[in-house]
């Protein structure tokens, strides 16, 4: 847990977008990038004849008004020590304003993802549209830009750029290490791994202020808080919290139990533990596919997954999936958990009375035999 941090390791800040200078500084980078909606930009700043630093308010409004964004409403997210930076530049050039923009920290329109591990992660997002670059919380660039970019779990991340790279790249991220191509998926054929979007979350405020957490309970000062707490919070995923459950059994049961994203926060010893595993699928079946292999080839894990949620048989293992035991408590929770059965028990008359009891998944399924 040491490489886990808390809200105020993001060294971001948060202003409105109401400022000249920074809305300048917007359309320069916009206009001077090659993702994105460079072009059109490029081509409503060419038409006003000006050059970038002789734009005024009317100006920029002129440019954005045509949807790219609202500019009075947009917030701008920057990278505190980049800005520093960027102070520290105009103090050495006070009369070099044709470079100024040049110069100007990257502005983000929005924070998409967040992940406290690894010393921070966080996706944020470009000119108001769908293109999103990675950064530690300290500002270190990882990854982009890309229209589509998630992080998972296990340090991984999942991402689509354009043109040069066909498909989805599966990479680990690796504290103060360059992230590993852990592998490569067709655009229709990406892994089932747990996305952290609703894992961990920060707010920005406006100016100065420090990066805060969203949650809805005070900070625990000991374990009987933590237990307290658990009975009653629906952000068990916390920074907070994990730091007491993450090795802790009997914190860690409670907390797999109400949101089964905590799984993913254990450490490895309690990963691997048969009673953490069966209150976590028990309460939620589709967590199977978080376990390993083992627990996936477990009959009694299994069972329990597909008595919850039936369309968990899909994670089971090969052999399972011919089991027919397993697969009548797959099917009778869900008809279509069938689909996720062993070849030969589709052919299976008892299964398939149960499945032909529903006409709706039927009609659906015309190739299932009578």
């Amino acid at each position: 847990m040491s490489n886990r941090v808390t809200a105020e390791a993001f060294k971001i800040k948060r202003v409105k977008a109401n400022d000249l200078h920074f809305c300048i500084a917007f359309l320069y980078q916009a206009i001077n990038s090659e993702f994105g909606f460079a072009e059109e930009c490029k081509i409503a700043f060419e038409n006003l004849g000006k050059e970038i630093d002789a734009l005024n308010s009317d100006d920029i409004k002129t440019l954005f008004k045509d949807g790219i964004i609202d500019i009075d409403q947009t917030d701008f997210y920057f990278f505190e020590n980049d800005m520093l930076l960027y102070l520290d530049y105009l103090k050495v050039n006070k009369n070099n304003d044709i470079n100024i923009y040049q110069n100007f920290p990257n502005l983000f329109t929005e924070i998409v993802q967040v992940s406290f591990d690894q010393g921070g992660l966080v996706i944020l997002q470009r000119y108001g549209l769908q293109i999103y670059e990675l950064y530690t919380a300290e500002g270190k660039y990882i990854e982009g830009p890309c229209h589509d970019l998630d992080l998972l779990d296990k340090n991984r991340f999942l991402f689509r750029s354009s043109g040069f790279s066909p498909g989805f790249i599966l990479e680990e991220y690796r504290l103060n290490d360059c992230p590993m191509t852990l592998n490569t998926y067709g655009d229709f054929d990406m892994p089932g791994c747990p996305n952290i979007a609703g894992r961990d979350r920060i707010a920005i405020p406006y100016e100065n202020a420090l990066a805060e957490r969203i949650e809805n309970f005070e900070v625990p000062k000991n374990r009987m808080d933590v237990l307290s707490i658990l009975d009653d919070c629906n952000w068990v995923t916390s920074p907070e919290l994990v730091q007491y459950y993450y090795n802790d059994k009997d914190l860690a049961l409670k907390a797999v139990q109400k949101d089964m994203l905590a799984y993913t926060l254990l450490d490895s010893q309690l990963k691997e533990d048969k009673e953490i595993i069966l209150m976590l699928v028990k309460a939620n079946g589709i967590a199977l596919d978080f376990t390993s292999e083992s627990f996936k080839a477990d009959k009694e894990v299994v069972m329990a997954a597909v008595t919850q949620y039936g369309c968990a048989l899909e994670f089971a293992s090969e052999k399972l999936k011919a089991d027919k035991e397993v697969v009548i408590a797959a099917v009778s929770e869900s008809k279509y958990a069938f689909e996720y059965a062993s070849k030969e028990l589709k052919t299976d008359k008892e299964i398939s009375n149960i499945i032909n009891n529903n006409t709706e998944f039927k009609q659906l399924k015309p190739w299932i035999k009578n």
